[in-house]
């Protein structure tokens, strides 16, 4: 049996950089909510001051997400 050393690139560099940017995304904006609520309680704050802060960063992430497909179906 002869075992040869393959490269595995399923996508090329600019489908990977797009997959980045994506989860870069991600990270800026949806996956900080726990975050921010985790920061929240340790620095004391109530309950409604929690739930305030997340809705504010929720509209911030949906607006960006917005402005963000409004530049992606510029693209196209």
């Amino acid at each position: 049996m002869n075992l040869q050393s393959t490269s595995y690139q399923p996508f090329k560099r600019e489908r990977w950089q797009k997959i980045k940017d994506v989860w870069d995304l991600y990270k800026e904006n949806v996956g900080l909510e726990g975050e921010i609520g985790f920061k929240l309680v340790q620095e004391g704050r109530s309950q409604s001051e929690i739930d305030q802060e997340i809705d504010t960063h929720r509209n911030k992430s949906k607006n960006n997400l917005e402005a963000w497909h409004g530049l992606k179906g510029k693209e196209q």
